[in-house]
């Protein structure tokens, strides 16, 4: 019996091990916080493959942010999982989570060398980012009339903040937004008042548009001619010759030579659009499209003869439009009032979700029901330039819908600086601080000076970094907002990561094919 080899084990403890902790912070630091605040730098990722890119957006330094040293890597890996959090909840403040974590564990490595304990400072750390959250809360305010301030501050850009303040205000917060990237110079938005489809079509006939079709949904794969004729008879023998078929309509298969035969000889006008997703809540996307066009869905397992002659089957809408790589429904006829329940459903569900991932798949569901979806187009001359532009727009969007949500903040460094002065540790107001000198740095001012100016100034006030002055100047009336939720995801999240550091003190990694073949 062969037995698979040990997996070997480096161990470290101790002194040792935060050592590689504090090596690993430090060094996601430097790189991050880099391109922290409106005056960051630019990082150059390098590529496995194909050319490197430019960017300052810290999230996605943080993901390509991969330490040689295994160890050290671990430790940098808790800072970037809470930015990656920050990221999936916000769109913003991922610079700053990591930032304000780094700030955060530095003052805590020094205290557990000095002999206190890990566990107590992570209670401590956690007890005072309660207090900041509260503060943060309390401070915080309605974001009517300050889309565009936000949009305009997270992309560091005014014509991307008042395109994405614009779109969001018209779609709303139930409202989806895709971004397409293109191969060329652009920024545009297109907005679409239907059910839209982010997938290509077949359309037998080159007819791009059908007006009032009946349409077919069905999550049972269509192959064989008994798949196929009760659908087709239905439809040859009424009067509406127009005809959408959502579903998989196997290529090549006798159901589509069919339906090809039938449209050639002029008896329907056809289009097969394939279903928006393929994943394991396809079947919910179907469920909601049977919904909109009112349909009754055919699903799995049903005998295709109950097809025939059964006009619960077949809903319609006032057109649908489809090109090679979308298609859309315009005004389906489907019951406004059961549209209505289904939408306060996913709504619910959307705040109480916790995987990201089926959350995502609610918001889209919630976009394409509701019929409010915008397409950003975004392109560059070249792809650095392109993926660049797409990095600001996708923060702005995220920021601007954090602000719907939740409300604002004027200015988010300045309201830590703010709560820096409340009943809290020093370890933590020196966290808060130091985190808002890292932003000045950058921009090339003097953070100490910068900072006694907030600290002496009138609630509300502070800088502007993109056209700084010399005394604060009012942050309400600059129009120089942050969304509130990125500001307290940047504080949970860089307290949940500094404190799940406080904590360690050994580390056990696998060793690496070369080290484990010399031990060997």
């Amino acid at each position: 019996m062969n037995l698979p080899k040990r997996e070997i084990k480096n161990i470290l403890t101790g002194d040792a091990a935060r050592a590689k902790i504090m090596a690993g912070v430090t060094k996601m630091y430097d790189t991050v916080s880099s391109t922290y605040g409106p005056a960051g730098n630019n990082v150059i990722l390098g590529m496995p493959y194909g050319d490197a890119t430019l960017t300052r957006d810290g999230v996605t330094v943080a993901k390509r942010t991969i330490l040689p040293d295994r160890a050290e890597d671990d430790a940098a890996a808790i800072l970037r999982q809470a930015s990656e959090k920050t990221n999936r909840s916000a769109g913003d403040g991922t610079t700053a989570t990591v930032a304000l974590g780094a700030n955060l564990y530095f003052g805590i490595h020094k205290l557990v060398a000095a002999g206190e304990n890990g566990m107590l400072l992570k209670k401590q750390i956690t007890d005072d980012s309660r207090k900041v959250i509260d503060f943060l809360n309390e401070e915080s305010e309605d974001a009517k009339g300050h889309l565009l301030d936000v949009a305009t501050v997270s992309a560091g850009d005014p014509a991307i903040g008042a395109l994405v303040a614009d779109t969001l205000e018209d779609i709303g917060t139930n409202g989806g937004i895709t971004i397409r990237e293109q191969s060329y110079p652009t920024l545009d938005v297109e907005k679409i008042g239907g059910y839209y489809f982010d997938r290509g079509f077949f359309a037998l006939n080159q007819k791009l548009e059908l007006p009032k079709p009946l349409i077919f949904v069905t999550q049972k794969q269509i192959a064989s001619n008994d798949d196929i004729i009760p659908v087709l008879s239905h439809v040859v023998n009424g009067d509406n010759k127009n005809l959408v078929i959502i579903g998989e309509v196997r290529m090549n298969s006798d159901a589509m030579n069919t339906l090809m035969r039938n449209v050639l000889e002029g008896k329907l006008n056809a289009v097969v659009i394939p279903p928006p997703a393929y994943n394991d809540e396809a079947l919910l996307f179907m469920q909601d499209i049977a919904m909109y066009v009112g349909a009754k869905l055919f699903v799995n397992g049903e005998d295709s003869k109950a097809i025939k002659g059964n006009n619960d089957y077949f809903g319609s809408a006032e057109r649908v439009v489809t090109t090679q790589d979308n298609a859309i429904i315009f005004k389906g006829t489907g019951a406004a009032e059961d549209i209505e329940v289904r939408v306060k459903e996913i709504q619910e569900q959307i705040e109480t979700e916790k995987s990201s991932h089926r959350k995502d798949n609610l918001e889209q569901r919630l976009a394409k029901l509701t019929g409010k979806i915008a397409i950003v187009n975004v392109g560059g001359s070249t792809p650095t330039e392109m993926e660049e532009l797409r990095y600001r727009v996708e923060d702005a969007i995220e920021a601007t819908k954090s602000a719907m949500a939740d409300g604002v903040l004027p200015g988010g460094a300045t309201m830590l600086v703010r709560a820096s002065q409340l009943d809290i540790s020093p370890l933590y107001k020196k966290a808060l601080l130091d985190t808002f000198r890292k932003l000045m740095n950058n921009a090339a001012e003097p953070a100490d000076y910068r900072l006694e100016q907030i600290l002496e100034s009138e609630k509300g006030f502070g800088f502007n970094l993109r056209d700084m002055t010399k005394k604060p100047i009012d942050l309400k009336a600059a129009g120089i907002f942050d969304a509130t939720r990125s500001v307290v995801q940047t504080v949970e999240n860089a307290t949940s990561a500094a404190g799940s550091l406080a904590t360690v003190s050994t580390i056990v990694d696998p060793i690496d094919q070369e080290d484990r073949d010399e031990v060997a």
